[in-house]
């Protein structure tokens, strides 16, 4: 039997693939720092390493490729994030769900419509209610591309 609160609506997931996916776009802030850093590494010329007589590239270029793979690998990662997002409340929502799911602890509703007033922003482009379906559709959305539910 079900529990007298227990979601029945359109975006159902279980609990175990709910944890799974909140823990995945949680990562989210942590894969774009890594993004830059492998960014920078390349930029920089640390995968390359020169000697007087000659540019050293058997090993090295086996560790531009291990970045370059490190960096597609994150890409992906945090595409699939964006993606779900937008496709769950649209261009005008997705920054705010980013904002919501992507912390360690959830951001509720009224913190981030208080604190985008409080910095001269306009307000929400929705109301709760709609927001908070958006974020449960973004977490089946996520589930679905991570073939976590079929």
């Amino acid at each position: 039997m079900p529990r007298k609160n227990a979601y029945t609506g359109r975006y159902k997931i279980d609990k175990n693939a709910l944890g799974i996916v909140k823990y995945w776009s949680r990562s989210y802030w942590s894969w774009k720092e890594r993004y830059k850093e492998l960014e920078a590494e390349i930029e920089q010329g640390k995968a390359l390493r020169y000697d007087k007589e000659q540019v050293q590239t058997s090993n090295q270029s086996d560790e531009v490729a291990e970045i370059a793979v490190k960096l597609a690998i994150l890409d992906e990662k945090i595409k699939k994030v964006e993606t779900a997002a937008i496709s769950a409340g649209g261009q005008d929502l997705a920054k705010y769900i980013l904002r919501s799911v992507t912390s360690e602890i959830e951001i509720p509703y009224e913190y981030i419509n208080r604190n985008e007033q409080a910095q001269g922003l306009p307000p929400m482009p929705c109301g709760r209610d709609y927001f908070y379906m958006s974020r449960r559709k973004f977490y089946y959305v996520l589930a679905k591309s991570l073939m976590i539910i079929v």
